[in-house]
């Protein structure tokens, strides 16, 4: 009878056990297999601690840098125009890239000279607003955990806005014969134009931390600038006696420039990537 129950015994013992194992194995697997499917969903690896991942988006700049000063600034096109640069990681080897930028320009001269007993006040305006894009890809290869070769294609893309121009002088007589004072304006217009190129690009980003990185680039295309087209020219004399006379004059001037061969952006860029952690 003893015999019989330490056999049941031993027998439930030997049961507990197994559901143990079985547990503690399920246990490990379960474990084993969601650490496996985050890593999957990240697709971390060694190789990439440093680099973006899919979905990071970074911001690039062009630094200019010596001994004794170091300057961020903005990432230049094909054409020398400052540009926001951004990339979205559409797998880890592949970033869709984009360049975007709005230049308003607004100057303003003026100037007073004193010429024998004539005061001369010459006032001057210059306006004009400038939109440029650049969108592309980039296919980026394995070359270490830091460094990061790539390459690629863009197509630049712009509008040249159209120019206002507006200059006043006035000359005023200081001996006093008479008073008042004499105005000649110059109201004038000039038609913007176009800029447009396709390039294909190779760079590379050392990664000097995680998301951190230095690099250069290079592109090699074919890229066309059209400026100009109507233009027209008022202009009003205001004399201090007399009638004022007003006379207008127009016209058009094109000028298209094209250039094919190598472009390097200015100085080193720096790249900083946000995205999941790690």
């Amino acid at each position: 009878m003893y015999g019989n129950t330490i056999k049941i015994y031993s027998y439930r013992i030997e049961k507990l056990k197994f559901m143990k194992n079985l547990i503690t194995t399920s246990l490990v697997l379960l474990i084993s297999v969601v650490s496996y499917s985050q890593d999957t969903t990240l697709n971390i690896s060694p190789s990439i601690l440093y680099k973006p991942i899919k979905g990071d988006i970074g911001f690039t700049f062009a630094t200019q840098a010596n001994i004794t000063n170091f300057q961020l600034g903005n990432f230049n096109d094909a054409y020398g125009n400052n540009s926001l640069f951004m990339r979205y990681y559409a797998q880890e080897d592949i970033a869709v890239r984009i360049g975007f930028g709005l230049t308003s320009v607004n100057k303003r001269y003026q100037s007073v000279d004193s010429v024998s007993t004539t005061l001369v006040e010459w006032d001057s305006t210059y306006s004009r607003t400038d939109f440029y894009i650049s969108p592309g890809f980039e296919k980026h290869m394995y070359a270490s955990q830091r460094l990061d070769p790539y390459i690629g294609a863009s197509i630049n893309a712009g509008k040249i806005g159209r120019a206002k121009m507006k200059g006043v002088t006035m000359v005023t007589d200081t001996s006093g014969t008479s008073s008042g004072t004499d105005q000649y304006e110059v109201n004038g217009t000039q038609d913007g134009g176009f800029l447009f190129g396709v390039n294909l690009v190779t760079g590379f980003n050392y990664f000097i931390s995680e998301r951190l990185s230095l690099g250069a680039e290079y592109s090699w295309g074919y890229n066309v600038v059209r400026t100009g087209g109507n233009w027209t020219q008022i202009a009003t004399n205001t004399p201090v006696n007399g009638t004022t006379t007003s006379n207008k004059q127009q016209g058009a001037f094109l000028t298209t420039l094209s250039n094919l061969g190598v472009n390097s952006t200015a100085g080193i860029t720096l790249s900083y990537f946000f995205g999941k952690p790690r």
